[in-house]
C-alpha cells in the first residue's frame, strides 16, 4: 500500500525529490489531456513533512513556473490530520498554491480532529470523504448521517465533495442522492 512507501522515503529524506517528481510528471500528462477532456484534475498526495516545510509553496510554485498547460488540472491532496498538527502554515503555505490556480483537497476528512472554525478559514476546495465511511453507507444509517453532515457542511462552505472508495452502483446511488459532488474508487477504476 502507498501509505507504507510515505515514511520510508521521509525516513530515508527522499520524500521531497520523489514529491517534486510526482508533480512534474501529473503536469506532464495532465498537459497532454487537455484537449481529450475538461473536467478532470490528477491529485497529489502531500506528506506531513513537505507539507511542513517553510520552502514547500515556494519549490511547488518552482516547479509549475515553467509549465504552460495543465496547472488547473494540479490537485494536491493534505490529510486532515496533517492541516490541524499546525493549520497556521498550512493555511499560509495552500493559499499561496490555491492563488496559483492549484486545488486543494482534504484527503480523508473525518477520521481527524478538525475544528470547524480551523476548517472554515482554511484555503481548500475539496472535501474527500474517507472511504471508511462510504464502505457501508447503503446499510449503516449513522455512516450515512456522517456522509450527508459532511456533504451539506461542504456545500455551506462553497466545497466540492469527493467520496473515496466506492465499490458498487448502489454506494453510488446513495451518493448522488446525498448530493456528493464526484465519487473514485473501483467502481470508476483501479488506481
Amino acid at each position: 500500500p502507498p501509505n507504507v512507501f510515505v515514511p520510508m522515503l521521509e525516513s530515508l529524506g527522499l520524500i521531497d525529490e520523489v514529491g517534486a517528481w510526482v508533480i512534474v510528471q501529473a503536469l506532464a500528462e495532465t498537459a497532454d489531456w487537455s484537449a481529450v477532456d475538461d473536467g478532470f484534475r490528477v491529485a497529489v498526495n502531500v506528506s506531513p513533512l513537505q507539507l511542513n516545510r517553510e520552502t514547500f509553496a515556494d519549490r511547488v510554485l518552482e516547479l509549475i513556473a515553467g509549465v504552460t498547460r495543465g496547472t488547473q488540472r494540479l490537485e494536491l491532496e493534505v490529510t486532515e490530520s496533517t492541516l490541524m498538527a499546525d493549520p497556521r502554515r498550512a493555511s499560509a503555505s495552500l493559499a499561496r498554491l490555491r492563488d496559483a490556480g492549484i486545488t486543494i483537497a482534504i484527503d480523508d476528512f473525518g477520521t481527524g480532529h478538525s475544528s470547524l472554525r480551523v476548517l472554515a478559514g482554511l484555503p481548500v476546495d475539496v472535501l474527500k470523504i474517507d472511504r471508511s465511511f462510504v464502505r457501508d453507507i447503503t446499510t449503516n444509517r449513522s455512516n450515512r448521517l456522517i456522509v450527508q453532515t459532511t456533504i451539506n457542511l461542504a456545500n455551506s462552505l462553497g466545497l466540492k465533495t469527493v467520496a473515496e472508495g466506492v465499490e458498487t452502483n448502489e454506494q453510488a446511488a446513495v451518493l448522488a442522492d446525498l448530493g456528493c459532488w464526484s465519487i473514485q474508487g473501483y467502481l470508476i477504476r483501479k488506481p
